[in-house]
């Protein structure tokens, strides 16, 4: 089922909001007309957040009815549906014939259908009906406003691509549909094609424009008109347009690993791992608690500052966890710069999690269609894990990267959403900085703390004395004799908890050590932590 939304321009964020919720009040008295209401008044309106209130009646019983009408950009919760309830219930009392109607664009969380279906649904008392995004399509389709989504998708030939999702735009230009394409060879949707409501190819400049400054889901995505006969396709719209397509080549990259005890300028490999058993725990047992229906969260959060050792506890525990017989795999987030690599990622990442796995999936991860279809794909992939008692991890390491891609974040909780009132057995693991601090201005907290709210947080601290002296174990093995006791207590002094900088400082004695110093010289060189440091910026060739 395609996507709907509401865009509109405006010459500012709350004109734009206005301007929105206009077109949302038009579109909810087209959708309640065609199912035979008449709207008498409309008592509360709030255009900003997309809620409308409204009293009407059957156009041929005289039913009076009660509707609450939200459109928000993620599904709705339980206590929406909560409060609606009840403000029913008073009108139900004065009259019982009273129907109510809960709309919600794009939906309800798993939650508020709970209550739904156990207060609403199979009640013969009351006339209680909830309508979702795919309802009210299927309204407007019955209602013959627009051309079906299956006419769009065959005016993509085969030499174009296949068709993928497509979004139906509800705007002040009319309606306008969206077709994304994976291109022939392709594995990933890149680009879309823009039709009227009568299925024609749109062409004109201004319309492609509009649509790429006011709907953030082509954001990278190159829009293309539809080839006649021999011509080939082309790229509409000027190339100074607002929300051209992005050039976008960046390739995903799996977390590297040490490949050593020392290598401080990477994560520490599972191998070369120590301390964090509490940690490791809270990871075995999330993923018990998901096999045992326990935990209703599908994100896994891990946060610490800087240089604690966020990138290798995650590599630790996708190792621990596929020893267990889960599938996980850990991705650079710096991979994603664009909404558009947001499929990549995930495209690559399900190949990953499928990959050599011998019977245990029941087919190949399709070519991605979109970020639906991304959705489809680990929903799939859960399935076969479920039946084997099994999880899939996909870990998105240095996340604080993508907190100044709103788009891109946006689609990342999308998807982690669908996990949640699924309750698939696909998890999104996250690490990221939580001594990152981002201008108010700029920075998507509201998109940041949805993430948390659905991940269970594991919050790594500084290394224990515990942990400090495991790691100078491993120095002491290295070195093959014991450490002097005031070289250890520097060592430990000195990184103040911190896994990134002890092991950068046992580097920096192990090669002191090669060299032939003695552990009494190097004591007293660690006494100047700054030059030290002065002396590996020194080291570094300039390009």
């Amino acid at each position: 089922m395609p996507r709907l939304r509401i865009i509109a321009e405006g010459v500012n964020s709350n004109a734009q909001a206005n301007a929105r919720g206009h077109l949302f009040e038009g579109l909810i008295s087209t959708v309640l007309r065609s199912r035979g209401f008449e709207i008498d008044r409309i008592p509360s309106v709030n255009y900003a957040g997309m809620e409308i209130d409204i009293e009407g009646h059957d156009a041929l019983t005289d039913v009076p009815l009660y509707a609450e009408c939200k459109c928000y950009d993620t599904p709705i919760d339980c206590p929406k549906i909560q409060a609606f309830y009840g403000k029913y219930m008073t009108r139900w009392i004065n009259d019982r014939r009273s129907q109510g109607l809960f709309l919600a664009i794009p939906t309800v969380n798993s939650h508020a259908r709970g209550f739904y279906n156990e207060n609403c649904r199979d009640k013969k008392e009351i006339t209680v009906s909830m309508l979702d995004e795919d309802a009210v399509l299927q309204q407007i389709l019955r209602g013959k406003l627009t051309v079906g989504p299956e006419l769009i998708g065959a005016k993509i030939a085969p030499q174009i691509g296949t068709p993928g999702d497509q979004i139906l735009l509800y705007s002040d230009h009319g309606w306008i549909w969206v077709q994304f394409v994976v291109p022939k060879g392709g594995a990933i949707a890149d680009r879309c094609v823009l039709f009227d409501a009568f299925g024609n190819p749109i062409v004109e400049n201004s319309t492609v424009d509009y649509v790429r400054s006011t709907c953030p889901d082509v954001s990278g995505f190159e829009i293309i008109a539809i080839p006649s006969s021999s011509e080939s396709v082309s790229r509409l719209g000027s190339p100074s347009s607002k929300g051209n397509v992005d050039v976008d080549t960046e390739q995903v990259v799996e977390v590297r690993g040490s490949s050593a005890w020392f290598e401080y300028q990477f994560p520490a490999s599972p191998e070369y791992f120590v301390g964090r058993v509490d940690v490791l725990k809270q990871v075995r047992d999330f993923a018990e608690a998901i096999l045992a229906r326990e935990i209703s969260a599908r994100g896994l959060l891990f946060t610490g500052n800087s240089g604690w050792g966020k990138s290798s506890a995650v590599l630790a525990a996708a190792d621990g966890l596929q020893k267990q017989g889960h599938r996980a795999v850990v991705i650079d987030s710096r991979s994603i710069s664009s909404a558009r690599s947001v499929l990549r990622v995930f495209e690559y990442g399900l190949r990953k999690l499928t990959a050599e796995s011998g019977d245990l999936f029941s087919k190949q991860v399709p070519p991605l269609t979109g970020f639906d279809g991304a959705a489809s794909a680990a929903l799939s992939i859960s399935e076969d894990l479920k039946s084997r008692g099994r999880v899939a991890f996909l870990f998105l390491d240095q996340f604080e990267n993508v907190f100044f891609l709103p788009e891109a974040l946006r689609r990342i909780r999308d998807f982690l959403f669908k996990m949640c009132d699924s309750q698939a057995h696909f998890v999104v693991g996250f690490a990221w900085k939580s001594d990152l601090i981002g201008a108010t201005n700029d920075f998507p907290f509201h998109l940041r703390d949805a993430v948390a709210d659905v991940s269970k947080r594991i919050s790594l601290e500084t290394f224990s004395d515990v942990e400090t002296n495991a790691l100078l174990d491993k120095l002491k093995s290295e070195l093959r004799t014991n450490l002097r006791r005031d070289l250890r207590f520097f060592l430990s002094e000195f990184s103040q908890g911190f896994p990134w900088l002890l092991k950068k400082l046992c580097a920096h004695v192990k090669a002191q050590r090669e060299a032939g110093v003695v552990q009494s010289e190097i004591a007293n060189r660690l006494l100047n932590v700054e030059q030290l440091f002065k002396e590996d910026i020194g080291g570094l060739t300039v390009c």
